[in-house]
């Protein structure tokens, strides 16, 4: 069985075209776990009519589990809960394609792999243009060009097997805001999981972009660039091993270093300084912090604040 899990917030516009996709679906064999993060909507109206009309719906509210606002908690939840043998996290805007369970039944019926990427699209409203989501660099270690968004695929993507997530004790980081399904995935690689590629399925799942997406808002742009970096600290310093490290370092500084003058630039001075104080140290930490002094005062000398 496949359990699907779908955390939500507000979507009582947009959810029931995701759940219509999933009840569509020729293969009946699936869960769907919806966790409602606290709508002050009719979505958790609709959640109820949905579990009422069809048991495989089944819907949990956030605010019972103890557990802090946002979709990792939702999708930790969803985990906890699910009784598949395999999991594909979906968002609350999603949709599946024809016969996308269907399609990938047979794949995944007696596989060893612990994860199974397909290829997915993003589509627009208004608009036929759909533009294929997952990207390999095949001439890098995997971990190496992942880290670096070489390689690319996003939350919906894998149908990842249980046993295995279970096994592993893997979850999503509820401190995070954006970059969650980069660090989810970056544990997973680093435990050397069996994973295979299946990038030519016809029925895909179709992700929509929109403004309400943190990685798409203008106006979530510095909370976005502060959870990306927070999100990298995390895994270069408490899951790489030293020969990883060596290998990322550099990499790793230069895109602190551009994350760092966009929150400088944006006036997020307080973001700033603990990137330069958890990155720089010594005297090049002390010239940092003084030179992002200056800059407050001036807005001059941006270029001088180096973390290498």
């Amino acid at each position: 069985m496949i359990s699907i899990i779908i955390p939500t917030y507000n979507r009582e516009d947009l959810i029931q075209e995701t759940l219509d996709s999933i009840l569509a679906q020729s293969e009946t064999n699936w869960e769907c776990l919806l966790i409602d993060d606290g709508s002050t909507d009719q979505t958790w109206n609709v959640l109820q009519n949905y579990s009422s009309k069809d048991d495989r719906f089944k819907i949990f509210k956030r605010q019972d589990f103890n557990k802090p606002k946002g979709a990792n908690a939702c999708r930790n939840i969803g985990i906890e809960k699910s009784n598949g043998d395999f999991l594909l996290f979906l968002d609350s805007d999603d949709l599946l394609g024809f016969d996308f369970l269907s399609s990938v039944k047979d794949k995944i019926t007696n596989t060893k792999n612990d994860l199974i990427i397909y290829q997915s699209v993003y589509f627009f409203e208004n608009n036929s243009n759909e533009e294929n989501i997952v990207k390999i660099n095949s001439e890098e270690s995997l971990i190496t060009s992942f880290f670096k968004k070489e390689s690319i695929w996003l939350i919906s993507n894998p149908l990842i097997k249980s046993a295995f997530i279970t096994k592993k004790q893997i979850f999503f980081n509820e401190n995070l805001l954006a970059a969650q399904d980069w660090e989810f995935f970056m544990k997973i690689l680093l435990l050397n999981p069996k994973l295979e590629f299946n990038l030519t399925n016809q029925s895909k799942v179709k992700i929509r972009k929109h403004l309400d997406n943190i990685s798409q808002n203008p106006t979530l742009q510095p909370q976005k660039y502060y959870h990306y970096y927070k999100a990298r600290h995390i895994i270069f310093n408490d899951y790489l091993n030293a020969e990883q490290k060596v290998n990322l370092e550099e990499y790793y500084k230069e895109y602190l270093q551009k994350i760092l003058y966009e929150l400088i630039k944006m006036m997020k001075f307080n973001w700033a300084t603990e990137i330069i104080s958890n990155e720089s140290k010594g005297w090049r930490k002390r010239k940092n912090l003084f030179l992002l002094k200056t800059y407050k005062l001036t807005k001059k000398g941006l270029s001088k604040i180096t973390l290498s």
